[in-house]
């Protein structure tokens, strides 16, 4: 049986700070998806990767453009082990069921940690979206 490589978690506890009266657009949606942001890879179901997928990609359509990339980077890798998961007959929540994973074709199983991997390998842009919402924004990701 192959190990499945689980998501790194991106541990951000929001808080806010005393800012503009009239955050924008994206301020505003930082701040309405605190807990959702808050909690990113707690919940390991295609409900909640979905959602996230969701989130980042509006994120990305209103951050400021120097970090627009770095959110649409987070949704591609989410959405990437959502197909992955979906195209393996593998749901999100059946992969942390060592007899489900026993069964699971070895070519799926491979798909599904490369998928990983690369959601795993996102460091950079997390880091860029943590600093950009706590400059543009005055909420801090930890």
């Amino acid at each position: 049986m192959k190990r499945l490589v689980g998501p790194v978690v991106l541990t951000a506890v929001l808080g806010l700070t005393a800012g503009c009266s009239s955050p924008s657009a994206y301020c505003q949606l930082v701040e309405d998806d605190q807990k959702a942001l808050d909690s990113f890879g707690e919940q390991r179901t295609t409900e909640a990767f979905t959602a996230d997928a969701k989130r980042f990609r509006q994120l990305a359509d209103l951050a400021p453009a120097s970090v627009a990339d770095d959110w649409t980077r987070l949704a591609e890798v989410t959405e990437r082990v959502l197909a992955v998961h979906e195209k393996s007959d593998l749901t999100l929540e059946d992969a942390q069921d060592p007899a489900v994973l026993a069964e699971t074709d070895s070519d799926d199983l491979d798909r599904v940690n490369k998928a990983y991997e690369k959601f795993n390998a996102t460091s950079k842009e997390r880091a860029a979206v943590v600093k950009n919402v706590s400059d543009e924004c005055d909420i801090d990701l930890k």
